[in-house]
């Protein structure tokens, strides 16, 4: 199992099949600031299945990696790789937070970290951000994060019926 010390109190671990309970009731919570889940049929089952087909891979075997945040062992969001294209080297980052919890620099930290072990230990090239164009935590957290915006994919989501566009951020690691 994956386990990357972020500072004294947060972590971010791989995800488990035992992990699926906590994980489907912290989503569920959270799932009206969820845009993208709100298509997806939610049930714990779906998630044990979805994090027994990803946790006992290697990195390198890998083409998604689901992370756990965890603050003081309680798991209260995700941090994860949501497509890993080993031949181009490149990552689409996602993250989310338990409400509860926002406003500290918990992603920042927990993202700033990730991206780093990205790029220096598995020597990946280039990491992505997709998010909502009106999604301005995600954004926020794009910026402070060093990636630069590169496209605008016009009406490419949909959030409540509603079409939204997508900005897509990058960050290339140096050297």
């Amino acid at each position: 199992m994956f386990i990357l010390k972020v500072d004294k109190h947060l972590t971010l671990e791989t995800l488990k099949p035992q992990d699926a309970q906590q994980f489907h009731q912290l989503a569920v919570k959270n799932l009206p600031r969820l845009f993208w889940w709100h298509d997806i049929h939610l049930t714990e089952a779906f998630v044990k299945g979805l994090l027994s087909r990803v946790a006992d891979k290697s990195w390198r075997f890998h083409t998604i990696w689901l992370g756990g945040v965890y603050f003081n062992h309680q798991l209260i969001g995700s941090v994860s790789l949501n497509t890993i294209n080993w031949q181009q080297r490149v990552a689409t980052l996602g993250y989310w937070l338990d409400a509860d919890f926002t406003g500290q620099g918990i992603i920042h930290r927990c993202a700033e970290k990730l991206v780093h072990y990205c790029f220096s230990q598995l020597k990946l090239r280039t990491i992505e951000i997709h998010c909502h164009a009106d999604n301005t935590a995600s954004i926020a957290v794009a910026n402070r994060l060093g990636f630069e915006i590169e496209q605008k994919l016009r009406q490419a989501g949909e959030v409540d019926g509603k079409v939204v566009d997508i900005y897509v951020f990058r960050k290339r690691s140096i050297g």
